[in-house]
């Protein structure tokens, strides 16, 4: 959509920030929503969801994986994780 004048939401997990670069090569046009939480919040929301195909036992693998953004980054952290 670059250079089209549009505009999306794309979600994904982007844990890694070599996946964020690639998905933001002009950090200046893309904006990212950093939903922060520790490994329990989560589990309770998983554990709350019905017919998602994210199981809980797939939760430590993720944060095993996660490289936290720093700023300054085009990402906004969110103080409050939401699903």
């Amino acid at each position: 959509m670059h250079g089209q004048g549009g505009k999306a939401v794309v979600a994904c997990s982007c844990l890694r920030a070599s996946y964020r670069d690639v998905l933001a090569p002009d950090p200046a046009n893309v904006r990212f929503a950093y939903l922060r939480g520790d490994s329990g919040l989560f589990g309770e929301r998983l554990r709350a969801r019905s017919g998602h195909f994210m199981k809980e036992g797939l939760l430590k693998s993720q944060f095993d994986a996660l490289e936290e953004p720093w700023m300054p980054s085009p990402w906004m952290p969110s103080r409050d994780p939401m699903y």
